[in-house]
């Protein structure tokens, strides 16, 4: 296209116009959505400020450049499992992947970081309908890490020593 250069084509520019304006940018996750406030490195549901999810909390894959979390979808909160703990698989929780900084907020990530905004977003153009991957909890390792757990207690339960029925004597036994 004559006149235009691989930033004008690649970046949509009334997008970028908005979030230069300060228009944050917003990410859906389980159909609900988040603001996501790059300089508190935290994503806000859009009515409620007092539950956010803090990304340093969060899992972070460096390979898939990911964030993972278990979420509990009526609360709209992270919730924390302990894989050598859970017995059963918690209802309305879903497994959650968020892209990283850069992909979430281009403009947020360059001013941090100190690097030319322009030259970030042809990497990772801004995204009008940004959303997290959600995956069923039954696709997920947990069903698995329940099935052990309960196998491990139920082999505690049956290995375990019977007390006596001896009654033991009154007294300091010396």
């Amino acid at each position: 296209l004559p006149g235009k250069t691989d930033f004008d084509i690649i970046v949509d520019q009334e997008l970028l116009r908005e979030r230069l304006n300060g228009k944050l940018p917003v990410i859906k996750i389980a159909d609900y959505d988040f603001i996501v406030d790059f300089p508190l490195k935290e994503l806000r549901p859009n009515n409620d400020f007092n539950n956010s999810i803090r990304l340093h909390e969060l899992y972070y894959s460096i390979e898939e450049e990911k964030y993972k979390a278990f979420f509990h979808v009526p609360t709209h909160s992270i919730i924390d499992i302990n894989p050598a703990t859970i017995k059963e698989l918690p209802k309305n929780l879903v497994q959650i992947e968020i892209p990283f900084e850069r992909k979430l907020d281009p403009i947020g990530a360059a001013k941090e970081y100190g690097f030319d905004y322009k030259d970030l977003l042809i990497k990772y153009p801004l995204e009008r309908n940004l959303e997290a991957k959600v995956i069923p909890i039954e696709k997920t390792n947990l069903p698995y890490l329940v099935k052990v757990n309960n196998e491990r207690e139920k082999d505690l339960q049956k290995n375990k020593p019977h007390k006596s029925l001896r009654r033991r004597k009154n007294g300091k036994g010396l």
